[in-house]
């Protein structure tokens, strides 16, 4: 009965071990497809190329299709509930590294009212701004006019991987994209304080021209000082010293927000426009900050 016992146990523990073996080597899905708009060998090829791009970014690279909401004849009101089923599917899906606060992005073809939508997530709300969202949608519409959902799809992916390695962009902000909101500016980087942000041309030009005659002044001082008077011998001052500047670098002082009331903007993204430097988000029902947003039209 002991032997028994202890085979069985054995037995136990190594099913387990391989069960979870198994459920550890298995990979998170980046590709749901419920509408079908993907054949299968597409549908193969773009879970792999998200898989890639995925871990190339450290972020969360998700792409969805459905029929799931009903047909909106309001073209606004489709849109922000296509807007809303998205970041719930990425927010509720599990995706997004809590650590790196949950970034990540998410393509969502609504194929009931044939609306395309990107959300982003964390880092990837600074890193795609209005101007490069509106890129995007370039490339989606190009595609989805020819129903090359595929295509739509990867070039999108592809372009939005460029922008990751290009960075977020110098003196880039974000605003509450929600109805009656305001412009809520949070610039990242090298801040001027704000009695500096107002400095004209010739400001710039007069201050140099002090400073510079100070040098000057304060080079002729030393250069006295250390000329050797009544005397053949000049202590070479230029020939003998020099500065080096070894090293150069920005350093993070602060965040700045600002808030500015404004007119709610319209709720899409598409047909270019935007500022390269400005992110607009909006808020999901999980309580998590987005970016991105829909196209602008149907396709």
């Amino acid at each position: 009965m002991v032997a028994r016992a202890r085979a069985a146990l054995l037995a136990a523990i190594v099913a387990t071990a391989a069960l979870l073996c198994v459920f550890a080597s298995a990979k998170e899905p980046r590709v749901y497809d419920y509408a079908d708009v993907l054949d299968s060998e597409e549908e193969e090829k773009l879970e792999e190329y998200l898989a890639k791009l995925s871990e190339e970014t450290g972020y969360d690279l998700v792409f969805l299709a459905d029929t799931e909401l009903p047909y909106i004849e309001d073209y606004d009101a489709a849109e922000r509930a296509a807007i809303a089923h998205a970041d719930d599917f990425y927010d509720y899906g599990g995706f997004g590294d809590p650590a790196k606060d949950y970034s990540g992005m998410i393509f969502y073809l609504d194929m009931s009212n044939r609306i395309p939508v990107i959300t982003t997530t964390g880092k990837l709300i600074d890193i795609i701004t209005d101007a490069r969202l509106a890129d995007l949608f370039d490339i989606v519409y190009t595609y989805l006019h020819k129903e090359d959902f595929y295509g739509a799809a990867a070039n999108m992916f592809a372009q939005a991987k460029k922008f990751v390695d290009a960075g977020m962009p110098r003196g880039q902000y974000r605003y509450d994209a929600g109805p009656g909101g305001v412009d809520v500016r949070i610039e990242r980087g090298l801040i001027l304080p704000a009695y500096m942000r107002d400095i004209k041309a010739i400001d710039v030009i007069l201050a140099v021209g002090v400073g510079l005659a100070a040098a000057l002044g304060y080079y002729g001082t030393v250069k006295s000082r250390y000329s050797l008077k009544g005397s053949t011998y000049r202590y070479e001052l230029l020939a003998n010293t020099e500065v080096e500047i070894t090293e150069s670098q920005d350093i993070f002082l602060r965040e700045s927000v600002t808030r500015t009331p404004r007119n709610p903007p319209p709720s899409h993204h598409g047909g270019g426009g935007g500022s390269i430097r400005s992110s607009g988000t909006h808020i999901g029902s999980s309580g998590r900050v987005h970016g991105g947003g829909g196209g602008g039209r149907r396709f």
